[in-house]
């Protein structure tokens, strides 16, 4: 079982996610899939869409061989597309964005925010201290907003903003 947090955050506090990824460790992102293996990965996160709500961030510290597999050719929009298949096992977190509209229109039980996650299979030494890096400035950077969950909701500053003026 991994480990995760639930985070809210707009396009704003994705970019200083970001900036601290990048200050912590030589990072690189990629999607889930794309038309190429070259297109897979990107330097930024490309503004909130269908096709753009989860990004995998790989630290480059350390080693992993990425293996490619293929989405069924049957599925609409991108079948036959690459993916990277080994991810779970690999020195990579999830990132699941916030559909900001979604998440301001209902309660904050029924998930509609982003996580960071770690799925631990990845054992490689000082991984675990850099994911701990990572939930501890989202918990110093945002606001719990359910408290009383088992796991809280970390609003960044920016979503924050809009979430307390809706």
């Amino acid at each position: 079982m991994g480990q995760q947090i639930a985070v809210a955050a707009t396009a704003v506090d994705e970019e200083s996610l970001l900036a601290f990824l990048r200050e912590s460790a030589d990072i690189q992102l990629f999607l889930p899939c794309a038309a190429t293996v070259e297109e897979l990965w990107v330097d930024r996160f490309a503004p909130y869409g269908p096709y753009h709500t989860q990004y995998f961030i790989w630290n480059k510290a350390y080693a992993w061989k990425p293996k490619f597999g293929r989405v069924n050719k049957d599925v609409e929009s991108h079948g036959g597309w690459p993916f990277v298949d080994n991810n779970l096992q690999s020195p990579v977190i999830e990132f699941d964005r916030t559909n900001l509209d979604r998440f301001l229109k209902t309660e904050l039980a029924t998930g509609q925010y982003g996580r960071i996650y770690w799925a631990k299979f990845n054992r490689q030494k000082g991984f675990v201290k850099w994911f701990e890096a990572i939930l501890r400035w989202v918990r110093r950077n945002g606001v719990n907003l359910y408290p009383k969950s088992s796991c809280g909701v970390y609003c960044l500053p920016d979503a924050l903003r809009i979430w307390q003026a809706r």
